[in-house]
């Protein structure tokens, strides 16, 4: 993964803290929250989607996995998570996991 805007050392931090990252979700790893946890959840943008959710057809039946998915990328320099939330391992552990691989890198 490489991006031409960004120098070749920032390209393998990123990368590397995915790893960490990827390994101690496997795992199943719990960290405490991190300081800066609440700071990296809100988002710049503000929600305007007021249509009501529709309701789920009877024919379809929730997904459900023996263990919850969780995964970290980068692109273009930026963490992507894709997770979900399980008592096993909520999102909020995800995130802090990231959170504290990015200090231990950085």
């Amino acid at each position: 993964m490489g991006w031409t805007e960004s120098p070749p050392w920032f390209c393998a931090f990123t990368e590397t803290v995915a790893n960490l990252t990827n390994v101690d979700l496997q795992q199943n790893k719990r960290v405490p929250p991190h300081p800066l946890g609440r700071a990296a959840a809100i988002t710049d943008f503000e929600v305007r989607d007021t249509q009501v959710a529709r309701p789920t057809p009877k024919s379809h039946q929730p997904l459900t996995f023996q263990r919850p998915l969780k995964k970290m990328e980068v692109f273009v320099d930026d963490f992507v998570g894709m997770g979900q939330d399980h008592p096993s391992n909520p999102l909020t552990n995800q995130q802090a996991v990231l959170s504290h691989n990015i200090d231990k890198v950085f």
